[in-house]
């Protein structure tokens, strides 16, 4: 190898397709509450007046919210494991998702899990000749 290359190996894409019903509404559950509609919207509003989020942040989010259903778009998230992230909201509401995240193999157990009783797709990355 020349010195400072990287030694890249190839990988697959294993699917994980969930069996569950999609949600048709997108919820964010909030200070004790979840909010939904209105007063998603409303709170959105407020972030962005604040500077918590960026304007057209807020202006993505209530658009995603408008859509009927997230089945046929895919999203490609980086850190797909953490606790924050939008992973488990897109897989309920029937999204395909591209998922990177850390090596920790207890933490993968519980996504598949979790996405096998969703209406999304998984994808994860595995070794070249992985059978799915």
């Amino acid at each position: 190898a020349v010195a400072g290359s990287i030694d890249v190996k190839p990988f697959g894409t294993w699917a994980i397709h969930g069996t569950g019903n999609a949600l048709k509404t997108i919820s964010v559950p909030y200070n004790g509450s979840v909010l939904s509609g209105a007063s998603l919207s409303f709170q959105l509003d407020k972030w962005a007046r604040r500077g918590t989020m960026e304007a057209d942040c807020a202006e993505a989010i209530k658009e995603g919210v408008r859509l009927d259903t997230f089945k046929g778009r895919t999203f490609i998230l980086i850190g797909a494991g953490s606790e924050l992230g939008p992973l488990r909201p897109l897989l309920l509401a029937g999204a395909t998702v591209a998922a990177v995240a850390t090596r920790k193999p207890q933490r993968w157990a519980e996504l598949i899990e979790f996405a096998q009783t969703t209406a999304g797709t998984l994808l994860l990355p595995v070794p070249s000749g992985v059978a799915s």
